[in-house]
């Protein structure tokens, strides 16, 4: 069976800085981001990446307030809530007895685990956990959830952060293998269709298991330093969990069975995936189907004189694109596209002069027509250059050796595997990597 190993865990990103505006959805509200001493610090990651500046450390995102949901997510969350499933709102504490009745839980969340021993300056009775996770509890948050990291990273491993988490119960453990890659498959389809992101979908080996599961599947993607990132996971949890709480059914013979059940979520780190994927020495680069600011217009003037149709012209065309939706580009207005009935517009993704087009009529229909043209050109052309990048930097490794030398030089390796616990353990003391997942795609 083919593995996919990838080098140690995401850290920093070769990206200088970033800049963001916000729109009515309230993504991120108009930040004006300015560098820091600690923002241009240069971080040596390995060999393959020398002297790179740390984009999210730069960029300071995670000071700032804001929805963390990418656009048009929510109609992919809905296929999860159509599907026998309800949104939920669940308490931040647990009792430190429900997170002991599964073993490899709290085995696994030990080192994580945020304790409350103290309340109303009284010793509590019993411990509360803040909430790490929601197997314990069962339900359908968009929540916060809090682990206590040793090595935090804006977006990517944070002590609080954001997610959206499912979970179901079925009669038979049939339904709830399918149920869980039918939930990874969601998740893939996002990834591909919506944030241009060509991850990997696969099982994860025994060692990466999700504590207290029977089998994980994830969508691991591949980040402008060639780090993965574990993007999202559905967990297939057989009967571990309603064995150790009890839930059961009535099955069509009427005797009592325990439930079989899954869970899955993504979090924050998808908003940090996006970041880093996609963008490049200017900053954020967003594809255009998330995009919360589609398009910036730009009214320029010299005289005063030249002010009043100038913006009018620009008001003009706010309005015919926000009917239409908008695109992920800037459009220039000048006095003399006023007089043409013209505009200027400029691709982010084409950087310069090369990515300018002049000429554009301001007429709604081909200003529309025009602007979802390139909606598509854009979005087509992230993931291309996505895929390709991912491409070239997965080597085929047929022994050890091979192995180590690619993840020396920050590749990522794919090989055949049937090692042991232990072999996959020494691969990752021994460089740094560890196993992604066995794709369900095997080449």
């Amino acid at each position: 069976m083919a593995i996919l190993l990838a080098v140690q865990q995401l850290n920093c990103m070769g990206y200088n800085n970033v800049a963001i505006l916000g729109d009515s959805l309230q993504i991120f509200k108009s930040l004006n981001l300015t560098e820091t001493e600690e923002g241009k610090k240069k971080i040596s990651i390995n060999e393959a990446t020398p002297n790179i500046v740390d984009i999210l450390a730069l960029s300071q995102l995670n000071r700032f307030c804001f929805h963390w949901v990418p656009r048009n997510f929510v109609q992919y969350a809905d296929h999860l809530a159509n599907r026998a499933r309800s949104s939920m709102q669940q308490y931040i504490f647990i009792p430190y007895s429900f997170i002991e009745k599964e073993d490899s839980q709290v085995e696994g969340f030990s080192p994580e685990l945020a304790l409350v021993t103290v309340g109303g300056g009284n010793e509590l009775e019993e411990k509360l956990v803040v909430r790490p996770t929601s197997e314990t509890i069962v339900n359908h948050p968009w929540a916060n959830v809090t682990r206590w990291e040793m090595r935090t990273k804006p977006f990517i491993r944070t002590l609080e952060f954001l997610w959206q988490e499912g979970h179901t119960a079925h009669a038979t453990p049939e339904e709830a293998e399918k149920e869980a890659k039918q939930m990874i498959e969601i998740y893939t389809r996002f990834a591909f269709e919506q944030t241009a992101i060509p991850v990997i979908a696969g099982r994860k080996s025994k060692l990466e298991t999700f504590a207290g599961a029977d089998t994980t599947y994830t969508i691991e993607a591949m980040m402008g330093d060639r780090k993965a990132l574990q993007a999202g996971t559905s967990h297939n949890l057989g009967q571990n969990f309603s064995r150790a709480f009890g839930t059961q059914f009535h099955d069509e013979d009427g005797e009592r069975q325990h439930v079989w059940q899954t869970s899955l979520a993504v979090s924050t780190r998808f908003v940090g995936g996006i970041i880093m994927t996609h963008g490049d020495d200017t900053g954020l680069m967003l594809p255009p189907k998330i995009a919360p600011i589609q398009v910036v217009t730009v009214p320029i003037w010299k005289k005063e004189t030249e002010k009043t149709g100038v913006l009018t012209a620009a008001s003009s065309v706010k309005e015919v694109l926000q009917a239409a939706g908008g695109v992920p580009i800037r459009i220039e207005i000048g006095p003399r596209d006023v007089s043409s009935n013209c505009v200027v517009v400029s691709r982010r993704n084409i950087p310069g002069k090369a990515g300018k087009v002049f000429g554009i009529s301001m007429e709604p229909s081909t200003l529309v027509s025009y602007g979802k043209e390139k909606l598509d050109e854009i979005q087509s052309s992230l993931l291309e250059k996505a895929v390709t990048f991912r491409d070239i930097n997965i080597v085929d490794v047929k022994s050890y050796e091979e192995l180590k030398v690619a993840i020396s030089s920050g590749k990522w390796a794919r090989g055949p595997w049937s090692a042991s616990d232990s072999d996959e353990q020494r691969v990752k003391e021994e460089t740094g990597a560890t196993i992604q997942c066995f794709p369900f795609e095997q080449t």
